[in-house]
């Protein structure tokens, strides 16, 4: 089981205070959306979960152990991160940026384990027969898969996602979606900031809603009412269920 908590986190961007005394405890083997607009602190908050940034005050404890106090490779090897963009600055194969992944692992030159667990991850993620294959020729769904393959190959108990769905059309988010669903079946602990609601409320297990770096709720698919929406994000919605399954529609002035 891998435990997350952060106890009164705040983090500044200079004199900009982003997050603002934030405590909660995420939902283990589950798939955990952060959810608010844009500015609300939600990639800050997913970055400080795995000290890429270093929060100013507050704590954040790994199965009982703060974060804090670790190094980096040990964090590596318990947390994965996969960023909203990754820019293609040079050409490289899947096989290699996958194996990149091994890093926390690797002393001098990757063993024979290493290459064995790139293949596996590869298989797992149904990207064997790209392997050889440069990165930039796939497609935006395909590379968001190498970067979550990437992420798994450091064998993490949790998964950070900051928007990865955000530039692909909607038969890949539902792709990437699938596969986090299944990851989190297979005992991962996924924490994602999103901003699709629909996608949010189809995928999602618990919810964390930040709004100008202050929580402002938390807990399951009962808590996303109209009410909350529109207070979250500062626009009338109405949700229609189909199913059982409720969709969340803007409602459009016209002028």
């Amino acid at each position: 089981m891998a435990k997350l908590k952060i106890e009164n986190i705040s983090f500044s961007y200079g004199k900009k205070e982003v997050l603002k005394n934030i405590s909660h405890s995420f939902k283990e083997d589950a798939i955990n959306c952060v959810l608010g607009s844009n500015g609300s602190g939600k990639s800050t908050l997913i970055k400080c979960l795995n000290t890429i940034l270093r929060v100013q005050k507050g704590n954040i404890f790994y199965n009982e152990q703060n974060l804090l106090e670790l190094n980096d490779i040990e964090i590596s090897r318990s947390i994965a991160y996969v960023p909203q963009h990754e820019p293609l600055t040079f050409s490289t194969t899947v096989f290699d940026t996958v194996l990149l992944g091994r890093k926390p692992y690797i002393k001098w030159n990757p063993s024979q384990a290493d290459l064995q667990r790139v293949e596996k991850v590869l298989i797992q993620l149904g990207l064997s027969e790209h392997s050889l294959k440069p990165l930039h020729t796939l497609s935006g769904g395909q590379r968001q898969r190498v970067y979550i393959a990437r992420a798994l190959a450091q064998d993490p108990k949790i998964l950070l996602l900051d928007e990865p769905t955000a530039s692909l059309d909607i038969n890949h988010q539902l792709e990437v979606l699938h596969l986090l669903s299944k990851l989190k079946n297979e005992g991962i602990t996924i924490i994602i900031a999103i901003h699709d609601l629909n996608m949010a409320m189809q995928f999602g297990d618990n919810f964390l809603l930040l709004k100008d770096g202050l929580q402002i709720g938390y807990g399951d698919r009962s808590l996303i009412d109209q009410e909350m929406i529109e207070n979250l994000y500062g626009t009338q919605v109405k949700i229609i269920y189909e199913e059982n399954d409720p969709y969340i529609v803007p409602l459009i002035k016209r002028k």
